[in-house]
């Protein structure tokens, strides 16, 4: 695929990314994974990179729409099986939060 990270211009990347309106955290996480990701997924060596996480998979997509080749990433997507999932509300506001949620469901439930 054409636009592997010897040629892509990642300031560029990161800069629409954050036109998207991304928040600079969430726009690192991303162009992190990016990089990181990218050249085995879009070269077919997926097997090597393990289980991909909702984060990771959401890099893949936006710098394969940034390259304009979302097509073939919604393709390699299905051939690979992989699937988005839904993160559960415990781990959402974990995340959010940046740190441990211990009792916070049973103060949920309280609330």
């Amino acid at each position: 695929m054409e636009g592997d990270s010897l040629t892509i211009d990642w300031t560029g990347f990161e800069q629409w990314l954050r036109s998207k309106g991304l928040c600079g955290s969430y726009v690192r996480k991303l162009v992190l994974s990016a990089k990181r990701f990218g050249e085995g997924f879009f070269s077919g060596r997926l097997k090597d990179l393990g289980e991909l996480k909702h984060n990771e998979l959401a890099s893949l997509a936006n710098r394969s729409k940034w390259l304009g080749v979302y097509r073939q990433f919604k393709e390699l997507k299905e051939n690979y099986g992989l699937r988005w999932h839904q993160e559960s509300s415990e781990s959402v506001f974990s995340l959010i939060c940046g740190q441990e949620i211990d009792g916070v469901e049973e103060w949920l439930r309280v609330s």
